[in-house]
């Protein structure tokens, strides 16, 4: 059977101008993302990147635009990579970690100031299962402790019903998971949303409780017989529930991932196949018959390969004296300071330098002293520091230590160079 969709089979009925209008802001929106990936994506601005809403929007939006297969993986590849971006910061405060985001990598101080959100877990948990785990992500989804998943209130108090649902989608990949039990703890725990949630009440029946009846029904004997009725009704309530001006164009309405992508679950361990033709649902999402990776992106291959690597930069021929030499060495300490593509300066002497406040782009730390009876002004690396492109970074730091250097000596003789690490 055909389950029509409620904003796909209106699309081909508007106006020429008004699908053109639709495009364009699509345009907009992919144009908008590509810059701000490529100005927050570093260690300083990488929290401010389009939210996982925003690009599931995107996917929505190039689905029914009937973009090519490839863009709309683009978008799909993306949302977990961006989504994962909270996780890691939550998982590893105040730790150096490595981020990738399509292809691009950056190296941060992770905080928890990136939150995640129960609905963010439960979308990239189902989307990590339509990609069939393509980045490995599912082992960390699956572990990760109650007050990453579902945010405290105020009072300290857990959500007991999101804590229960989320124990039920970690139940499909236990053995010995009791399903039926997991998901009366669900059905039970969701009865706060009728004596405290009264606004929730219908988003909770129309989309969450028929998500959790349709993960049981695949993991009991019914499936065969059962299967194909409670995915007919999760989708339907999903269309109910975003059938109607005030949520039609909700980013979360054009596709419904999360019964995507347990369909996606139940087609490869159990071989079962949805009879029900619907957009909200891509048969070709299910049957994991998309573009890979690497189709997706194919502009990757040609990105530069970031290295790890320890820096040296050095002035020799500089003034001797010793009030000139301390005011090279303290202006020194002020540009590194003030330079976005370096990492922060040493507290141990920039602590009083009197500076303007900037965001690093790479993470590490440097020092900067006077070495050898040649008074040959170092600025170093005191821990190897990831470098996206190692070229472009060495030329652009060349010329700026050469320009700084230079309002002080015309003779001075400086280089930049890489340090190998042992």
């Amino acid at each position: 059977m055909t389950l029509t969709h409620h904003r796909f089979n209106k699309f081909d009925t508007l106006s020429p101008s008004i699908q053109e209008g639709i495009n364009s802001d699509y345009v907009s929106d992919i144009k908008n993302w590509e810059r701000r990936k490529l100005s927050n994506f570093n260690a300083s601005r990488y929290r401010n990147l389009c939210s996982v809403n925003g690009l599931q929007a995107l996917i929505g939006k190039s689905y029914l635009l009937n973009k090519p297969k490839t863009q709309i993986m683009r978008n799909l590849y993306t949302f977990p990579e961006s989504g994962m971006l909270g996780v890691f910061s939550q998982l590893h405060e105040g730790k150096k970690i490595t981020l990738t985001l399509e292809g691009h990598n950056c190296e941060v101080i992770a905080d928890s100031k990136k939150e995640l959100m129960f609905r963010d877990w439960l979308d990239m948990f189902f989307v990590t299962l339509i990609l069939r785990d393509h980045f490995s992500h599912l082992p960390i989804l699956l572990g990760l402790p109650d007050n990453i998943i579902s945010k405290p209130y105020s009072s300290g108090q857990m959500d007991g019903f999101e804590l229960a649902f989320a124990e039920l989608c970690k139940g499909m990949f236990k053995p010995y998971a009791d399903m039926r039990k997991l998901r009366d703890k669900v059905v039970e725990a969701s009865a706060h949303f009728y004596v405290e949630w009264e606004e929730q009440k219908e988003y909770v029946n129309h989309l969450y409780l028929p998500l959790v009846e349709l993960i049981c029904v695949v993991h009991s004997a019914e499936r065969e017989s059962h299967y194909q009725s409670s995915l007919l009704h999760a989708l339907q309530a999903h269309k109910a529930y975003y059938d109607n001006e005030d949520r039609s164009h909700d980013a979360e309405a054009m596709i419904a991932l999360c019964i995507t992508g347990i369909t996606a679950y139940a087609y490869d361990r159990f071989g079962l196949v949805p009879e029900v033709e619907t957009d909200y649902m891509p048969l070709w999402l299910v049957k994991g018959e998309f573009p890979t990776y690497d189709e997706a992106f194919p502009e990757i291959k040609a990105l530069p390969k970031p290295i790890r690597s320890d820096f040296e930069f050095t002035a020799e021929n500089l003034p001797r004296t010793e009030p000139e030499l301390t005011r090279i060495y303290e202006a020194a300490l002020k540009w590194a300071k003030e330079e976005r593509e370096l990492p922060p300066l040493s507290d141990v002497i920039g602590r009083d330098i009197d500076s303007k406040q900037v965001n690093k782009n790479i993470v590490g730390e440097i020092f900067i002293d006077v070495l050898g009876n040649d008074w040959v002004l170092t600025l170093y690396s005191m821990e190897p520091s990831l470098i996206q492109d190692p070229q472009a970074w060495l030329a652009a730091m060349t010329t700026r230590w050469q320009e700084f250097i230079a309002q002080f000596s015309a003779d001075a003789i400086t280089n930049v160079k890489f340090i190998e690490c042992d």
